[in-house]
């Protein structure tokens, strides 16, 4: 048996082990802790981190946690830790435990040993143990608990999207720097990518299972044209997506563009994903103890979170536009 597959495999035996049916759960729920200590002692919260301090677990083969969590609608702050941890790994700072999150932007600036700043919609960031900070100049700062005055908020799916404020003077041993600050948000971009493909797999999965139980006029309604049109092309977006993603994942290291691609097809699949879905299921799909409704709210939310398709596209034309000299078909294709 492959990593990946163990590591997959593993996340959803833990999954079933600590939390009850999906239909059950509510949009917006805590941060289920007993689940979070489960999967920190199998050190899946440090995958990406090197040996001795976490796993050493290739990128590729770690996402696949990244992907089960999205595939059974976890509320985890799994993509936001590993993406810290990279980070930290990066900038050679050492990386803490518990729930970690990225903090980016403009707004943040690193002075010295002074830190001040705001950034709005962190992620988790009323959970976290430590925000890691990335300013626009590549300083990266860790900031622990107690030391950013959060504002709560949430995206569609009831998952933390907190403003913080902070000014503070930090210790040398929580100052580093990374060479291309850019990378984060590209990582970033894709973890979001594998969260959004996993997600309209689960989907894709749901309108079959609707399609072939939903008796309509003496029939399951998989058998009406117009049902299997629908279906046709959900399966063709998520299918699509999922291959975007895949090549992003093989291949970001030697062509970050490919993450531009994998996110910009990712995001404008999940909004077609989510509409023909919810086609398919009619009014059961909105109901509170469906679990389709789970997943759209996500599809909804992630598809805009770092970057939306627009904004990755635009970075993809650019990309064509600097091989000006080349064809660009014969440019995109080769990616």
């Amino acid at each position: 048996m492959s990593e990946r597959r163990l590591l997959a495999d593993t996340t959803r035996r833990v999954l079933a082990d600590h939390r009850g049916p999906r239909a059950a759960r509510a949009v917006r729920e805590p941060l289920p802790r007993a689940l979070w200590s489960a999967l920190e002692e199998l050190g899946f919260t440090r995958t990406i981190v090197p040996e001795p301090d976490g796993e050493g677990v290739a990128l590729a083969d770690a996402l696949a946690v990244v992907a089960v969590a999205a595939e059974e609608a976890a509320a985890l702050p799994l993509a936001e830790t590993l993406l810290a941890a990279w980070t930290l790994g990066e900038a050679g700072l050492p990386v803490p435990h518990g729930v970690l999150t990225v903090a980016a932007g403009p707004d943040a600036a690193v002075d010295g040993a002074r830190v001040a700043g705001t950034v709005a919609r962190v992620p988790w960031a009323e959970d976290a143990a430590a925000v890691v900070l990335v300013a626009r100049s590549g300083d990266v700062a860790v900031l622990e608990r107690g030391e950013w005055r959060a504002t709560a908020g949430r995206n569609l799916a009831g998952e933390p999207r907190d403003g913080i404020a902070f000014d503070v003077a930090l210790p040398a041993g929580r100052l580093g720097a990374i060479a291309d600050p850019r990378r984060v948000g590209a990582l970033g971009a894709l973890l979001r990518a594998v969260q959004l493909a996993a997600s309209m797999q689960r989907v894709l999965e749901l309108s079959v299972t609707q399609a072939r139980d939903r008796a309509q006029f003496g029939r399951p309604i998989g058998g009406f044209q117009a049902v299997q049109r629908l279906l046709a092309e959900l399966a063709g977006e998520a299918l699509a997506a999922a291959a975007a993603v895949d090549a992003a994942v093989a291949g970001w290291e030697r062509s970050p563009i490919r993450i531009a691609i994998a996110k910009a097809r990712a995001s404008e699949a999940a909004g077609r994903v989510a509409a023909l879905a919810h086609q398919i299921h009619g009014a059961i799909g909105l109901s509170s103890e469906h679990e389709l409704g789970l997943h759209t709210a996500r599809l909804w939310s992630w598809r805009d979170e770092l970057g939306s398709e627009r904004d990755w596209a635009e970075q993809v034309g650019a990309h064509v536009l600097e091989c000006a000299e080349e064809d660009p078909w014969a440019v995109l294709s080769a990616l």
